[in-house]
């Protein structure tokens, strides 16, 4: 069902964050999609930063996971109890949910 994960941390400026993350942590920047995204490869985590978000989501984080098939995984879990908004913004369909906590979690499907 889930192949893989990543934490994506919410950013203001891009810039700044890959700078901070490549530079002085000195992890590897994997993919960088014209300033709205970017993964950055750390020692068996990959880290998401997301950009242009509303300041009030600054500093939080959310748990995202991968699948093959979203929409298969999404009625399983639905299932369970769980409640979505999934959205698609090609190249990748992504459905967020959150855990009892109120944690943010998405699953992602990449095109």
């Amino acid at each position: 069902m889930i192949k893989s994960g990543n934490v994506t941390i919410f950013v203001n400026n891009m810039k700044k964050a890959i700078e901070f993350y490549t530079k002085i942590l000195g992890f590897k920047l994997k993919n960088n999609y014209e300033n709205e995204w970017a993964e950055i490869e750390a020692p068996d985590l990959t880290i998401g930063l997301h950009a242009g978000r509303k300041s009030t989501t600054k500093g939080h984080v959310s748990i995202g996971f991968q699948v093959d098939n979203l929409d298969k995984t999404v009625k399983e879990l639905q299932k369970k109890g769980i409640s979505f908004k999934i959205h698609e913004e090609k190249p990748v369909k992504i459905a967020h949910f959150k855990d009892p906590e109120g944690t943010s979690l998405y699953l992602c499907q990449v095109y």
